[in-house]
């Protein structure tokens, strides 16, 4: 039995189980590929029973498609700025990696409409969700730095003058394995990636994820 939501995409049951990370391609960053669905496989983003391309963000452990993990594919998009999500205003990428490429009159960011940010937070054997260069403390960083800190860390937002954010930073964790399952502070738990392209990689006794420790998965 198949489900259909309100923008055409129709999905079926899946057994849920650890996923794959989500890889970045060529086809669409943020996207799981490939991906099982309707019984066909696909190796990059689709209009299958959709008006516009999309793709699965989250599969199971044989690449079927996880029910309602999913985005439209929007990397050719550009991000819209300022735009609204959860009732906060972001001028820039979020720090958890991603920005929004629709919006309603209102600013809102439309659900489905993202896209991994890749020059805001940029990609690089550094680490992957920082921003480089940041400015931190007089100083330029073109890498993770132990400055003030007892672990290397980044920014993971600049304003324009590519001064550090504050409270905008992450540790260094790429050498790191995603530990799962893991919590949000608000008790949901993640068996695998969140489907905005992170995961933790420090948890306290009750699987808890401690801030700022995580990385793009």
């Amino acid at each position: 039995m198949s489900l259909r939501n309100p923008n055409g995409l129709r999905f079926f049951n899946a057994v849920f189980l650890i996923s794959q990370d989500l890889r970045s391609s060529k086809q669409e960053r943020g996207c799981v590929f490939p991906f099982r669905y309707n019984d066909l496989v696909f190796n990059s983003c689709t209009t299958l029973d959709a008006n516009e391309p999309w793709c699965s963000t989250e599969t199971d452990s044989r690449d079927n498609h996880v029910d309602n993990k999913w985005k439209y594919c929007q990397d050719s998009k550009p991000c819209l700025f300022p735009f609204i999500y959860n009732g906060d205003i972001y001028k820039s990428c979020r720090d958890a990696g991603w920005c929004s490429t629709k919006t309603d009159e209102n600013n809102k960011h439309v659900a489905k409409y993202w896209k991994l940010c890749v020059k805001d937070l940029r990609s690089s054997k550094q680490e992957r969700g920082c921003v480089f260069p940041f400015r931190y403390n007089d100083l330029v960083f073109n890498s993770c730095t132990t400055l003030d800190a007892n672990d290397p860390w980044c920014s993971t937002e600049t304003d324009s003058r590519d001064n550090h954010v504050e409270d905008k930073w992450k540790y260094c964790q790429d050498s790191k394995p995603c530990l799962v399952p893991f919590s949000n502070v608000a008790g949901v738990i993640y068996n695998s990636c969140r489907e905005l392209g992170w995961c933790s990689t420090k948890t306290d006794g009750n699987h808890k994820h401690a801030p700022n420790y995580w990385k793009v998965c």
